[in-house]
Parts: C-alpha cells; structure tokens; sequence
C-alpha cells in the first residue's frame, strides 16, 4: 500500500479533493450512523428510564457527544459528496476525529468522578439528617 500521498499537503488540503473510495465512503456512513444511533438510544435511555441527577446529567454529555459529532460527521460527509470547494477538504475529517477523541476522553474522565459525587451526596444527605429541619 502506498502511503506517499498521506505525506502531500495537497491531498490533505486541496480544495477540491476527489471523492472517497467505495470502502472510505461505506465506513464513513456506519461510523456517522452509528453515532446517531447513539444518540438516539441515549436520548430514549435518558427520557424514559428513571435515572438520578448525577447519571442522567452524565448520559446528557454523552447525548451531546453523540449528536454533536453526529450532525458533523454528516456535514463533512454531504460536503464532501457535493464536491463543495474546501469544505470537503481532508482535513475536516482530521479535525471531526481530533475533536471526536479530545471531547470523549473529556467525557470519560467526568465519567470517573460519578460514582465519588454520589458518595458525596450520600454521605451529606447522611449529614444533614441530624441537622435541625427550619419549622414553618
């Protein structure tokens, strides 16, 4: 396989790039589906499904992820199936994927607080239990 061309400004950055390969243009349509099914499954999962504040604000950064990229992903892909002059530039879908990766490891993170912030909450309700209540 040749991989001179990934090396070319050119084939990232020109301005009318030719259309994605058969392969290149399938992939792009699952991973976009995909990620608009997630959002709609998370959106479902979040509306219907009892969930306390912690987990259904968490699902709700995931719901934005989702959509966000979803939405975008679709953009880029329409863009570049019109042939629009730079905004079906290469570089959009490096950008999209950059931005995919740093957005998630954001959300994985907050991910790994949840289970604290419920203990938190616990252990103040516990707390507050003792506390004189205001009378009316």
């Amino acid at each position: 396989m040749n991989f001179r061309p990934l090396l070319d400004l050119n084939f990232w950055f020109g301005l009318t790039p030719p259309p994605l390969l058969p392969v290149f243009r399938t992939v792009t349509i699952v991973l976009f589906g995909l990620l608009t099914a997630l959002a709609i499954v998370l959106v479902l999962l979040r509306q219907f499904r009892k969930l306390d504040a912690i987990i259904s604000r968490h699902l709700g950064k995931w719901v934005s992820w989702s959509l966000f990229f979803a939405v975008t992903g679709w953009l880029i892909f329409l863009f570049n199936e019109q042939r629009i002059a730079f905004f079906s530039s290469r570089f959009w879908y490096v950008i999209w994927a950059v931005f995919l990766i740093w957005w998630g490891i954001n959300v994985l993170r907050d991910a790994r607080t949840v289970s604290a912030r419920r203990a938190k909450i616990a252990e103040r309700e516990a707390f507050q239990k003792y506390l004189p209540k205001k009378k009316r």
